[in-house]
């Protein structure tokens, strides 16, 4: 019994300083590009639940400018995604893009007049 339990302690010392490099915290960075006519808030959100939303990063962009969000961290298991917005929009919903850990560019842009939504966000990892 006790050759086991000493074995056992041996191998969990060995294995401990390879599950720290395991628990790398993530981080996000979003190029955000605004070639749209409108001016437009974005935000990285981490929504770990419903009610507590919280900012990572935000900025607001004028049309034809761009600017980069992050990098920023979150711990590994919670939602992170890009909200874009228009600031007179308060109380719509902004459009919303889940995002893994990593570099992204969203690209937001005018959506025409075929579509009821005044921009369209397209977002790609780099």
């Amino acid at each position: 019994m006790a050759k086991t339990s000493w074995r056992t302690a041996v191998l969990c010392g060995a294995c401990l300083p390879g599950l720290v490099g395991c628990s790398v915290t993530p981080t996000y960075e979003v190029r955000v590009v605004n070639e749209s006519t409108m001016t437009v808030d974005a935000t990285i959100m981490n929504t770990r639940n419903l009610a507590r939303h919280e900012a990572l990063a935000r900025v607001r962009l004028a049309p034809n400018t761009e600017a980069v969000l992050g990098p920023v961290e979150a711990p590994p298991l919670d939602p992170v995604e890009l909200q874009v917005a228009r600031p007179e929009d308060m109380g719509v919903m902004a459009r919303r893009h889940k995002l893994g850990r990593g570099t992204w560019q969203a690209t937001v842009a005018g959506s025409g007049v075929e579509s009821w939504e005044p921009i369209s966000v397209t977002v790609t990892r780099e």
